[in-house]
């Protein structure tokens, strides 16, 4: 988002100007792969345990993978001339992040071969974000100005083996990644 207002005056015996902007992104998103189950009774499927049961001849993969981004930049001017003159200017931008990202199984029975079988849950959160703020103040009396800039993430990302889950494998990987 992109915010500019202008705001010059002039006068012959008194001038007072003021410019002010403001641009807020926010970004709440949430992305899962997840293998689970839905109800409570045993899946005729599977004998054993009854779960929700993936049998893979050679790997199986559960990922997620969330992006956000947020770019905002302010720009404010105030210019005052005359014999009492007075501008002042400001601005903020700000970008909050709230990105969930999720991978998970859960209630299940996971089956690859022992050998050489694989089993990866992966999530990964590719984060990007940008403030820009910029105010001047230009007068032939008092002046001021003033910006602020604030970037915030409060985003979350869990790779995990929930409960009630089995895996055969001969290799296991849980891996959680934020950047």
């Amino acid at each position: 988002s992109i915010a500019i207002p202008d705001n010059p005056r002039m006068g012959a015996g008194y001038s007072l100007a003021g410019g002010g902007a403001t641009a807020i992104n926010a970004i709440n998103t949430v992305t899962a792969a997840v293998v689970d189950r839905t109800g409570t009774e045993p899946l005729a499927g599977n004998p054993e345990s009854g779960k929700t049961r993936l049998t893979a001849g050679k790997s199986v993969t559960v990922q997620a993978q969330g992006n956000a981004q947020a770019q905002s930049e302010v720009r404010a001017a105030a210019a005052s001339f005359g014999w009492i003159a007075a501008a002042a200017a400001g601005t903020g931008a700000s970008n909050e992040l709230n990105p969930k990202v999720l991978a998970s199984i859960r209630s299940a029975d996971i089956l690859t071969p022992l050998d050489t079988g694989r089993v990866d849950v992966m999530a990964t959160a590719n984060q990007k974000s940008d403030a820009q703020s910029h105010a001047l103040s230009v007068s032939t009396g008092a002046s001021v100005g003033a910006s602020a800039a604030i970037t915030r993430d409060t985003g979350s990302v869990v790779a995990e083996l929930g409960q009630d889950v089995r895996v055969a494998a001969s290799v296991l990987r849980i891996y959680a990644k934020a950047q």
